[in-house]
């Protein structure tokens, strides 16, 4: 047999209290005052374990960042290690700060205050309501959302799809693994972007047609609420891929504009320094056309090395 908790108001709290035997009620108010502790302390337990996690994921003298955290899931029992990572996303975004020396701190002050007020039926903030507020980027809304958690008694699956339902403004962030390393020239830039986007698309490319064969086999004993919340994690992580794929195509449509302004420019130049004409896009023939920006910039060196062999000549000696 199992027994469910029903949360009630204060005011039914208060009703139940007043019916008790003293003993009773002594007994009653103790024990809610360590469940509270109890659930708190599970809050700032993962909480505590999200900072460290994060220092270790941002410490530029471990290599594999990733594969330490790997190994930390196995060693806590922990069969998925996405859990790490959502403690280490929420801790960043209550606790991490940077003090007046421009250090980063993890400062979980703010998590205690917020843990003392109880919601309107009594009930504690659990972890999973910061987590999903820690996705809201806007820090207002964020505060807004709690206040209305408290109001109306939400639990995290209603925090959940309050947010979902009114498509709150979420973090598009990056999650899970190593920070990655930012490029070091646009050339590096475009070669990763397409290798990674590559990956990727052959990735889900291979798994279109397996998906739904896969969901109609998966275990009963498997199908749970938990597993439901990772689906609604890995589509909202999809929906902010798709807005990263959208700005990042736009930066790569301005940077192209770019290039090609400046193979333009620096043409013109050239032919303005050598005399040449101006060769415009609709006098090349065919073969012209499918030059290659590296074919050109090839060209501009000759063009601008042969100005200079076109100097003063030597004297020669007599």
């Amino acid at each position: 047999m199992t027994t469910s908790l029903t949360k009630i108001s204060e005011v039914e709290r208060q009703k139940l209290l007043d019916g008790m035997h003293p003993i009773t009620a002594q007994l009653a108010t103790d024990g809610a005052e360590k469940l509270t502790r109890f659930r708190n302390a599970g809050v700032l337990l993962m909480m505590e374990l999200g900072c460290q996690i994060d220092s270790i994921t941002n410490n530029e003298s471990i290599e594999d960042n990733e594969g330490e955290v790997t190994k930390l899931a196995a060693f806590w029992g922990q069969d998925n290690t996405n859990r790490l990572y959502e403690w280490r996303n929420t801790a960043a975004a209550f606790c991490k700060t940077v003090d007046d020396d421009g250090e980063v701190i993890y400062d979980k002050s703010g998590i205690l205050e917020m843990l003392k007020q109880p919601l309107k039926n009594g009930s504690q903030l659990e972890f999973e309501h910061f987590k999903h507020l820690g996705r809201i980027a806007n820090a207002k809304t964020r505060k807004a959302l709690l206040t209305q958690v408290r109001k109306n008694s939400w639990s995290a699956n209603a925090l959940a799809q309050e947010i979902k339902g009114n498509s709150t403004d979420t973090k598009n962030k990056r999650s899970g693994g190593r920070k990655p390393q930012v490029p070091g020239s646009v050339f590096q830039l475009v070669q990763k972007t397409q290798s990674q986007s590559q990956q990727l698309n052959n990735y889900l490319y291979e798994c279109t047609d397996a998906a739904s064969e896969l969901f109609t086999e998966i275990p009963t004993d498997k199908a749970d609420e938990g597993f439901v919340e990772k689906l609604d994690d890995v589509i909202e992580l999809m929906n902010n891929l798709v807005n990263t794929i959208n700005k990042h195509v736009d930066l790569l449509i301005d940077g192209r504009d770019h290039v090609e302004k400046v193979i333009s420019n620096t043409q013109r130049e050239v032919n303005k320094d050598t005399g040449a004409p101006v060769t415009i896009a609709s006098d090349m023939d065919a073969e012209e056309e499918y030059i290659t920006g590296t074919a050109i910039a090839a060209k501009i060196r000759n063009q601008a090395d042969g100005k200079k062999k076109r100097g003063r000549p030597r004297k020669t000696k007599k």
